[in-house]
Formats: C-alpha cells, structure tokens, sequence
C-alpha cells in the first residue's frame, strides 16, 4: 500500500504548530471536516465546556451525542454545538494513518472566546495581476498603519513591498511566486485574510 503520508498538515488554512482561533463567546456552531487522506482526530472537547454532535455530513444527526473526542474520515463533515465555558483553551489534534492508525502529527490550537464576533478574522477579495506581477487586494480602507504579512501553505513569510492607492492594497512579492498564498492584513482592531492563487 502507498504510504500516503502528507507533507503538510492544516488547520483553519494554518499550518503552524500552534494555531490560534477565535469564537464568540455562550453557545456557537461550529462546522469541521476533513479534506486530506489521512484520519483527523480532535481531543480533549470537553476543556471548551460542552461539545455536542448534532449532524453528520449536512444531515441532523436522530440523537445529538455529547463527546469529548472526535473522530474524522477523510471526506466526512461534523456539525458541533458548543456551549463556551472557559475563556481560552487548548485542544490537541492529531492526524492518522490510514494504513496503521499510528498518529502521525500533532498540533495544539488555542482557543479564545471573544465577546464580539466582529473581532474574528474578516475576509477581503485579493487578485494576483500577472502584467504587473502583484497582488491586489481591492475596496481596503487603510488606516495607514496596517502590517502586512503574505506566506505560501507552509507558513513561510513572503518578501514583499506593500503601498496603498485609495482603497486599493498593491503588494509586489521581491521574488516570483507560484502556489497559494495567505495575505494577512492586521491593525490594532481587526485581521483580515484573503487567500491567492498565482501561476506562473
């Protein structure tokens, strides 16, 4: 059998050891699923307060089912209902061979229940400008003291030159890019994430 052991292990479109994750505070849905080859389980649901499967694949489960682990196949989809009881938690999570079931990583995600939803990431569009060899990022109103941070799926940070035009973001990468690519724009209130696809 092949082995099919990844190189990359994502969470949240992050690949950091640690990977920090926002929530809003009292009782949130959140929906998980795995779209790699390998098993991923989540441990330890019960440092959030309570964690509650209610559907499976977009179906409503008969009978909700309190869990503290969960246990998730490729392709598959949970619906979790949890109800926040603590204010900032870690959670392991842990990925499987297919072939023996042996744990192949691991990550820690931390996280953090805010009283407004509003604080959580926020999604801008972004292009890649192949006549200028740029990314874009379009309709961004700058308070001109944004850091911009762009990293390929590995987490490694990108050299670039940022300047803004009205409220257009222009960021010229130092060296050609291929891949996808996380652009990450933080102030002191906000962060906002738009994911690019370039081509050489």
């Amino acid at each position: 059998l092949p082995a099919f052991e990844p190189d990359y292990f994502l969470f949240h479109g992050q690949s950091n050891e640690s990977i920090d994750v926002e929530f809003p505070q009292g009782t949130s849905m959140w929906y998980v699923g795995n779209i790699g080859f390998t098993a991923t389980r989540i441990l330890d649901l019960h440092t959030l307060g309570v964690a509650t499967v209610v559907s499976s694949d977009g179906r409503p489960l008969p009978q909700e089912l309190l869990t503290d682990s969960l246990l998730i196949m490729p392709g598959e989809r949970y619906g979790l209902l949890v109800q926040e009881q603590n204010g900032e938690v870690n959670i392991p999570m842990q990925w499987l061979s297919m072939n023996t079931g042996e744990v192949l990583h691991e990550k820690t995600i931390n996280s953090t229940f805010v009283t407004d939803i509003r604080e959580t990431p926020e999604r801008v569009q972004a292009f890649y400008d192949r006549g200028n060899g740029q990314i874009v990022v379009g309709t961004f109103q700058s308070t001109g003291k944004e850091t911009v941070v762009v990293s390929d799926i590995a987490g490694r940070v990108v050299p670039t030159h940022v300047h803004f035009v009205n409220s257009t973001l222009y960021i010229q990468p130092l060296s050609p890019l291929s891949g996808a690519y996380l652009v990450s724009i933080v102030n002191q209130h906000t962060t906002h994430h738009a994911k690019v696809l370039i081509h050489p």
